[in-house]
């Protein structure tokens, strides 16, 4: 079988369009497309208008809230079990993701809303109940998870279905789980609710609710294909352009066609953070000299106001530098808890030494900048009057400070 890399210009790009066609595809829901969508909206929307307006009077909304609540949860219980039971779909296990990237936000904000909506209507319709209760546990575990994928939007995740949200699998699943139970439990209690009632069924109120929940159904199934469509056949549409013009080659668009449908492996997930190793590797012996140099004045009772400011940015340098590492380092440490990618991309394990020595480069530097800067103090600082002075000849330089000085 022909590799993608041996394809020629032409079928790479009939390769690449291919791609995109397939991704819209597989994000549409079967049978339905935005269009389609759109139109059974406009429908729905015309029917609940007709509907309210000439029975609003008639309706016992007291049945109607206990039916809504329960059709919606129905729809919030299988998006959970979908979310549990995903479709199966091909993933690299060594590449990595942004959890905001990975995580399926629409899903929790959509239920976000839907449970507000019904806490609300069970309080003013049904006051405090079971149902209630549980509603408010469905949208505290919400409200958590879009805390947690917000606090977290920038930790990196192993790249699989952009369905997981924490990154020990037993305990999403264990979450997701319980959520599903909550909305069961509330669809069972609803259930036993509308049976003690004297009407077996109220069909009014079952037609209205029923109208609702298919419009808020159809509207996250549009949000849902167009936030999908948007995200992936988007950015394949602009490498398609780009490689059409030229700007990128075929490798480089095979690279980036790689990381938009797989995610990152670990050495690009820290690529942007390594230009700090190399810039300390490369100015590290012009800064030893620069030390050096400043020593050797003030052994020489040489200095000027000069060393100062070299004094200063030099520490500011190592301040940045020193954060810079840091970040690096926690990048690496995160993907490194991940196990796969770690293990699989050689590069990234290169980056690894390659740190440990840079980091040993600029502890060195810091600490000689450190033992100069307190020679450096030790000379020009004034104990009398604080600050700083260069009259070496001022007689008064290591009198105690008085009282009023020191305020």
């Amino acid at each position: 079988m022909m590799n993608v890399k041996d394809f020629t210009d032409a079928e790479f790009l009939s390769f690449l369009y291919s791609e995109k066609s397939r991704e819209i595809e597989n994000n549409a829901v079967p049978g339905w497309n935005k269009w389609a969508i759109y139109g059974t909206i406009a429908t729905t929307v015309i029917y609940l208008y007709y509907a309210i307006t000439n029975n609003y009077k008639n309706y016992d909304y007291r049945i109607f809230s206990m039916y809504i609540i329960g059709l919606s949860a129905i729809f919030l219980y299988l998006l959970i079990y979908k979310r549990l039971n995903s479709d199966v779909k091909t993933y690299i296990q060594s590449k990595v993701r942004p959890l905001i990237k990975e995580a399926p936000i629409l899903l929790y904000v959509f239920q976000l809303i839907i449970n507000s909506v019904l806490a609300l209507i069970q309080f003013y319709w049904n006051s405090l109940s079971v149902i209630f209760f549980g509603i408010i546990i469905a949208l505290i575990i919400n409200v958590f998870i879009l805390i947690y994928i917000i606090k977290n939007r920038n930790k990196f995740v192993l790249a699989k279905l952009k369905i997981q949200v924490l990154n020990n699998l037993k305990i999403d699943v264990l979450v997701h789980s319980f959520l599903g139970g909550i909305y069961t439990l509330i669809i069972v209690t609803t259930l036993i609710y509308l049976i003690k009632e004297p009407k077996s069924f109220y069909h009014s109120e079952f037609e209205l609710a029923f109208g609702i929940t298919t419009l808020t159904i159809l509207i996250y199934l549009l949000l849902k294909i167009i936030k999908k469509n948007n995200n992936v056949s988007d950015e394949l549409d602009r490498l398609i352009n780009k490689f059409v013009i030229g700007s990128i080659s075929k490798e480089e668009a095979y690279n980036k066609y790689i990381l938009i449908m797989y995610g990152l492996s670990a050495y690009q997930a820290i690529e942007k953070d390594l230009e700090i190793i190399n810039d300390i590797k490369n100015n590290y012996d012009n800064k030893i000299d620069v030390i050096n140099d400043i020593k050797k004045r003030i052994e020489s009772n040489s200095i000027s106001t000069t060393d100062i400011k070299t004094l200063q940015d030099e520490l500011a340098y190592y301040k940045k530098a020193n954060s810079s590492l840091s970040k690096l380092l926690n990048k690496i440490t995160e993907i490194t808890k991940l196990g796969i990618p770690a293990i699989a991309d050689e590069k990234f394990k290169e980056v690894i030494k390659e740190y440990e020595k840079t980091s040993k480069l600029l502890s060195n530097l810091i600490e000689q900048t450190m033992s100069v800067s307190k020679e450096f103090d030790n000379q020009v600082s004034c104990k009398k009057f604080g600050g700083v002075c260069l009259n070496k000849e001022c007689s008064n330089r290591n009198d105690r400070m008085l009282l009023k000085h020191k305020i």
